[in-house]
């Protein structure tokens, strides 16, 4: 069968570009606009399986991309993601991806942010976190060096749990100088 995963983009992006300080009925609007997707998804399940659909399994899911600063600042793994407890997280993980020789400050957020998510729901496995973006550009490590740091990014996510991962760039990524 087929396995949809809904969710939004960047989170916490989204929030903070209304302001280094959203006000809380930001994050109220953020929860609720989720929650009511998450109940979507619920509700087609549902009429899907009295119409007799299968083969496809749909699923809810919340995208953040803060963990870094989350002990000082709201953020939406810790202060919308519980709330509206999504079937998967996914961490836009760019803020971890510097250099592929310290894989530690990618485990160190993706622990962080699970521990996060296990505080308001102790069920939730390591399988149930994605990878949401990862890549490497080209123009900062050029082509080998890229290939390289993508493996070591891709080998540290799969090492720590992650249920999935997606390479951003493979859609993304323009012809440069470089190639």
């Amino acid at each position: 069968g087929k396995r949809f995963i809904l969710l939004n983009w960047e989170g916490d992006n989204a929030i903070y570009g209304y302001g280094s300080s959203p006000a809380e009925t930001t994050w109220q609007g953020m929860r609720d606009w989720l929650s009511a997707g998450i109940e979507g998804i619920k509700e087609g399940r549902k009429e899907a399986v009295a119409e007799g659909a299968s083969n496809v399994d749909v699923y809810s899911g919340v995208e953040f991309n803060r963990v870094d600063f989350c002990s000082t600042k709201k953020c939406v793994v810790k202060d919308v993601a519980p709330y509206v407890k999504p079937e998967f997280y996914s961490y836009s993980s760019w803020e971890s991806l510097g250099d592929p020789s310290k894989p530690q400050v990618l485990t160190d957020n993706l622990n962080k942010a699970y521990g996060y998510i296990k505080l308001t729901d102790s069920t939730v496995t390591k399988e149930k976190i994605i990878l949401g973006e990862y890549g490497a550009a080209r123009e900062s490590f050029l082509e080998r060096g890229a290939a390289y740091a993508n493996m070591k990014f891709l080998e540290t996510a799969l090492g720590w749990g992650v249920g999935h991962a997606f390479y951003w760039q493979i859609a993304d990524n323009p012809p440069s100088p470089f190639d």
